[in-house]
């Protein structure tokens, strides 16, 4: 049978969807604090400024409403969400848990490529902090922090913590004048690294719950009313590593 271009399975494949693009552009405008918290979103304002119809940015928000960063209010449309001080303590927790079960399993599976790469990232980092750029040493941190999501091997726990780093980030973003303390919070890495290199989870675990919670801290100390975690409380059982 002669395939026609409906059904043979090599055609052209189509550009990178226009709702796809309108969602990026809002997402990183959001994340880096450009639009910021309790901004209206109004669909023909975006549509004018990116040349594009309102269905895709309608659909982009959507989306955005899905990562909880834009909500709709009734006769209001979307604005740009407003985090709840009770959830900054409960995705720091989160993040702790998931994040030192991460560094348990990248310090027993990592090889001399991964931690190589581990050092070249953690190199950037203190690059661009010594320079100020708070935005650029933000990506650092989070950079290395996905290596060691990836070197743990653990599929579904990556997935777990991207969804959370937008949520980070969505802090960060709203309370950045916090975070004069990111330089010294790079700096921690190399504790994290160090424990990773030397194969030792649960030091690994510990270096990096606790810079995770030293980060966290001046946020919590600044809107929530929970009490703070304790790195001591979160300690995984050594059999879940095992595998």
């Amino acid at each position: 049978m002669l395939l026609t271009m409906e059904t043979q399975p090599f055609s052209r494949i189509p550009r990178k969807p226009l709702t796809a693009e309108v969602y990026e552009r809002l997402k990183q405008a959001i994340l880096s604090g450009a639009i910021p918290a309790g901004e209206r979103l109004l669909e023909a304002h975006i549509a004018q400024g990116m040349q594009v119809s309102r269905a895709p940015v309608r659909e982009a928000l959507r989306m955005l409403q899905a990562d909880r960063l834009v909500e709709f209010q009734v006769g209001q449309g979307a604005r740009v969400r407003l985090p709840a001080d009770d959830e900054l303590w409960e995705i720091y927790t989160a993040r702790c848990v998931l994040e030192g079960f991460a560094a348990s399993l990248a310090a027993r599976r990592a090889r001399p490529g991964d931690l190589e790469r581990l050092r070249e990232a953690l190199a950037g980092a203190l690059e661009v902090a010594a320079q100020g750029d708070l935005q650029a040493t933000l990506a650092a941190d989070f950079a290395f922090h996905r290596l060691v999501w990836e070197i743990s091997g653990h599929r579904l726990l990556r997935e777990l913590l991207d969804r959370l780093e937008v949520q980070v980030r969505m802090f960060m973003a709203v309370q950045a004048p916090l975070f004069g303390h990111l330089p010294d919070s790079v700096r921690s890495h190399a504790e994290i690294l160090e424990a990773i290199t030397a194969g030792d989870p649960l030091a690994a675990s510990r270096a990096i719950q606790q810079h995770i919670i030293e980060a966290g801290l001046l946020s919590l100390r600044a809107g929530a009313t929970h009490e703070e975690p304790d790195a001591s409380l979160l300690e995984l059982d050594p059999r879940l590593l095992e595998r």
